[in-house]
C-alpha cells in the first residue's frame, strides 16, 4: 500500500476507540503464534450453550475443502443478538399481542431493567 492511500485517524476517533493501536499490534501478534487459543478466547465473548473446544478446521484440498468455525460448539445466537440490541439504546421491539390493550415495550433495556412483563 502505498502512502498516498493512507488517511490520518482523526484524534477524536482515536480517542474514543475501543483498542489502541498498540493492543491492536499485540492481539494481531497473538493470533498469528497461537491461532487456536486466540480464538478460543475471543469466542468466549459471546453466550454459547455449548462452548466451542475447537476454533478452526480447515481444509484446502480440492476434493475435500471446507472450513469449519467453533465446530463443536453451540451458539445461543438469540441471547446474543439481545445483548447487542440491549446496548443499542433506539431499539425497541413492540409485541401487540392479539388485542391492542396488550401492547408492551419490550426494548431490551427495559427487559433488562425489569420493567416490562
Amino acid at each position: 500500500m502505498s502512502d498516498q492511500n493512507l488517511f490520518p485517524v482523526p484524534q477524536d476517533w482515536a480517542q474514543n476507540s475501543r483498542i489502541t493501536a498498540d493492543r491492536y499490534d499485540a492481539l494481531y501478534a497473538q493470533a498469528l503464534k497461537e491461532p487456536e487459543q486466540f480464538w478460543l478466547e475471543q469466542a468466549k465473548r459471546l453466550d454459547w450453550y455449548r462452548a466451542p473446544t475447537k476454533a478452526g478446521n480447515a481444509s484446502f484440498d480440492k476434493e475435500n475443502f471446507g472450513i469449519k468455525w467453533f465446530e463443536d460448539g453451540q451458539l445461543n445466537a438469540s441471547v446474543n443478538q439481545f445483548h447487542l440490541l440491549a446496548h443499542k439504546p433506539l431499539q425497541q421491539i413492540r409485541y401487540f399481542g392479539n388485542h391492542i390493550w396488550q401492547l408492551q415495550d419490550l426494548r431490551p433495556q427495559r427487559l433488562l431493567a425489569g420493567k416490562s412483563q
